[in-house]
């Protein structure tokens, strides 16, 4: 739509002044985006900005979590090991199609059960290995 109105009105118009008009207020309408964190952080590194992990799922201990089986929710599983882990969706792909893999390592046994639940959650199979796991 945007497109259409640009090359009709510099059809219309005939010269160049209105495509000068037009990247201005293209310009101006981008400015918001500019001022974000996240936009600059892409400009600089070329990486989306990522959200940083829940506490619940990142607290220090000798627990590992792996994940056993991806089951038939594909995505799902990929949308919980991008949520669990902050990971980008090349990673979590990655993960999910080197089965059995291990999701992260050094958890306490709670983050590590919240972990595991999550996984199971979204559809796929996650196993607790560690000392603290077999209380």
């Amino acid at each position: 739509m945007l497109v259409t109105t640009f090359l009709l009105l510099v059809a219309v118009g005939g010269g160049t002044q209105w495509i000068r008009t037009v990247a201005t207020v293209l310009f101006l309408l981008s400015l918001p985006k500019l001022a974000r964190r996240s936009w600059w952080h892409y400009v600089k590194t070329g990486e989306s900005l990522r959200e940083p992990v829940a506490l619940r799922y990142r607290q220090p201990g000798v627990c590992r979590v792996e994940l056993v089986s991806v089951g038939a929710r594909y995505i799902d599983v990929v949308k919980a090991l991008r949520e669990v882990r902050a990971l980008t969706l090349v990673e979590a792909k990655r993960l999910t199609d080197s089965v059995p893999a291990a999701v992260a390592d050094d958890l306490s046994q709670s983050s590590a059960k919240a972990m595991a639940d999550r996984i199971a959650e979204a559809g796929g199979t996650a196993r607790i290995v560690g000392a603290e796991a077999n209380d």
